[in-house]
């Protein structure tokens, strides 16, 4: 059987291709083929993710102060009622005697 006369520029092309798998193997080139994580950006896109969200609740909370100094609420500052005023007195009253009473049986311990 007779070899198989290949045209010039197949062998060509071949040739090139055969460089090409050479070159791969080097470190200069390496990088060209390794897996990209920041998908062409200069920071990483979870990075720009939590930046917007930072931003986003930044923006809000300066609109709520915006709105509640310009159109503040017209009631104005109600007043506890008295049954609650009462209340509140009974509740110091007992946090109190329980402090005291906290106080004083720890004070008997020191040295």
């Amino acid at each position: 059987m007779a070899p198989i006369a290949l045209p010039q520029p197949a062998i060509q092309a071949f040739n090139n291709m055969l460089s090409l798998l050479d070159r791969s193997s080097s470190s200069a080139t390496m990088a060209h083929f390794e897996k990209r994580d920041n998908m062409g950006y200069a920071i990483h896109p979870s990075l720009i993710v939590l930046l917007i969200m930072l931003g986003a609740a930044l923006l809000v909370a300066m609109l709520a102060g915006m709105i509640r100094m310009y159109f503040p609420a017209e009631e104005g500052m109600t007043f506890p009622s008295n049954e609650q005023m009462e209340y509140m007195r009974e509740v110091r009253e007992r946090n109190l005697a329980d402090l005291m009473a906290t106080g004083r049986s720890t004070g008997k311990n020191r040295h």
